[in-house]
């Protein structure tokens, strides 16, 4: 397998208030391996931490059913990404 990628959805709804949930990114792996061949696309580190509906897809991006953040430092609400919303987050960082 070259490539992951998975999905988590809380179990409970935001109905009303204030939530808040964190990510702690603990390993980046690398992506400029030697064993890469010229031409071949590289795979990125995908990190995106937001909200989407119940009824929606578990990988966000998939809908625009989804808000969220991404590990390159851009927000997504409705299908529209809007770059340099917030600062890349890299290995040892906590997201909240």
């Amino acid at each position: 397998m070259q490539f992951l990628i998975a999905g988590a959805r809380a179990n409970v709804g935001v109905k009303s208030g204030r939530y808040m949930f964190e990510v702690r990114v603990v390993e980046l792996l690398p992506t400029t391996d030697a064993s890469w061949s010229r031409g071949a696309p590289r795979p990125r580190q995908l990190l995106r931490v937001g909200f989407s509906t119940s009824g929606s897809g578990l990988v966000l991006g998939d809908s625009s059913e989804h808000l969220f953040f991404d590990a390159e430092g851009g927000f997504t609400a409705e299908g529209k990404r809007s770059t340099a919303a917030a600062l890349p987050i890299g290995r040892g960082e906590t997201v909240a």
